[in-house]
Formats: C-alpha cells, structure tokens, sequence
C-alpha cells in the first residue's frame, strides 16, 4: 500500500529506536540495515488483518487510515455504479466496455466445473455467450483503506446454450477486490466459487 511504501523509504538511525533496542539491549551483529528490515515488517499488517479490522468498523462510519479519511459512503457508491454496469455490459454483450472497469494487473478466476465450462465455450472467446445475463447479489462491502476495498456475495448467469431453447441459470459465490486507481476505483482481483455462499453463524452466546 501508499503508506507500506513510505515507511519502506524512511531512513531508520539507531539512536531513534525505542529504549529496549538502544546500545545496551542491542542483539550481538546488529546494524542499521538490519534493523530497518524488522521494524518495516513489524509495522506492516498482513491484508488479513486489515480486513477483519475492517468488517469491524460500523457502515457508513468515515474511517482514518493514517491522515487521510475515506468517505465510506461515496466508495459504495461507486462499487454500486461498477456493478450495475458490469450487469448491463454482460446483458448487452459490451465487453469492451467492461474492460474499462479493470485495474492495469486486473486478475479473475471463474468458477470451475463441466457447467461453467459449458458456458464459457458458449461464448466463442468472449467472457458470455450472446444472450447471457448476470444478476449480481452483494452480501458484504467493506472499504479497508484510501486504497483498497472488496465486496463478497453472489450472482447468477442465465443463458440459453445452442441448439436447445431452455434457458440455464448457474450460480456462483465471489469474492472481489477493488483498488483505487488514478483512473478511480477499479477490479483488480476477483474469485469465484461454483459453491453457493455459506449460511451466517448464528451469535455466539
């Protein structure tokens, strides 16, 4: 992330670490390159953490990541409009249109399994055979930084396969990942499951 990169960047001198790791209480071979590897590390929490704290934080709440604050409200916002127009891309067959919502790296997997590959073959190379339509059910959206975002849930893909007249509606579960470009917020990674999505546990008691 922006801020990872600009603690990585810092120069680290002895006499600013903290009490414990001064002279007396320095490991035996210590050097200051050394050292500023272990506390980048030390100070840069893996993506899993940063999600569970996000789910965590209350919806709608502005968050503060560092000195810069995140207007929750307007990113949802966006991801609904991204959404929508994937939907209407898909309903339309403008998959041109639908690569400009890709980050530059964008990476998705596709559910697997004879029916999804059935409708991938449908599609003669594009993501949809003709006529196929998406409906796109969200079940979570969380913004977990200025930069980074997701959204979990669930879709359903209704296509006619050729040479049949009886439509087939696969459903799938996702888990997606927005990241916030120069060009605004963009997918930049994306998997799904042929699995329907797992029901919620009931509260601890």
């Amino acid at each position: 992330m922006r801020s990872v990169a600009r603690v990585t960047g810092a120069q680290f001198r002895p006499d600013d670490a903290p009490p414990q790791t001064r002279a007396s209480s320095r490991p035996r071979g210590w050097n200051r390159t050394r050292w500023s590897r272990i506390v980048v590390r030390r100070c840069r929490p893996p993506l899993a953490v940063v999600i569970f704290a996000a789910a965590c934080q209350p919806q709608g709440q502005e968050r503060t990541v560092g000195q810069a604050a995140v207007d929750t409200a307007a990113v949802r916002a966006t991801i609904d409009s991204l959404r929508a127009a994937w939907e209407k891309g898909v309903g339309a067959g403008d998959f041109k249109s639908m690569t400009t919502m890709l980050a530059d790296g964008a990476v998705m997997v596709g559910p697997g399994g004879p029916a999804w590959d059935s409708l991938a073959a449908g599609g003669s190379g594009a993501p949809f055979p003709p006529g196929a339509t998406i409906d796109i059910t969200p079940l979570e959206v969380r913004v977990m930084s200025p930069e980074w975002a997701y959204e979990f849930g669930s879709s359903t893909v209704t296509y006619t396969p050729q040479g049949t007249d009886q439509a087939r509606k696969l459903k799938d579960t996702y888990l997606i990942l927005f990241r916030n470009t120069a060009n605004g917020w963009k997918v930049y990674r994306e998997v799904a499951s042929s699995k329907a999505p797992p029901k919620p546990r009931p509260p601890a008691r």
